[in-house]
C-alpha cells in the first residue's frame, strides 16, 4: 500500500526539483554557448558605423 502512494509523490517531487534545473541549464546554454558551438559559426563581421553630423541650427546655437 505504501508503494502505491510513494510512487506518485516521488515522481512529482522529482519533476518539481528537476524542472527548474533543466530549464536553467537550457537558458544558460543559450546565453553562454559551449566552445564547440561557438567555433562552428564564423565570427560576425563588424558593423559599419555611420557618422552623424549635428543639424545646422544646433551648431549655430553653440557657436
Amino acid at each position: 500500500m505504501a508503494d502505491l502512494i510513494r510512487t506518485p509523490i516521488v515522481g512529482r517531487a522529482t519533476a518539481l526539483l528537476a524542472g527548474p534545473f533543466l530549464l536553467g541549464q537550457k537558458a544558460l546554454s543559450l546565453v553562454f554557448p559551449q566552445a564547440k558551438d561557438a567555433s562552428a559559426d564564423p565570427p560576425p563581421e563588424p558593423a559599419l558605423r555611420i557618422s552623424i553630423t549635428p543639424p545646422e541650427h544646433a551648431i549655430k546655437r553653440r557657436g
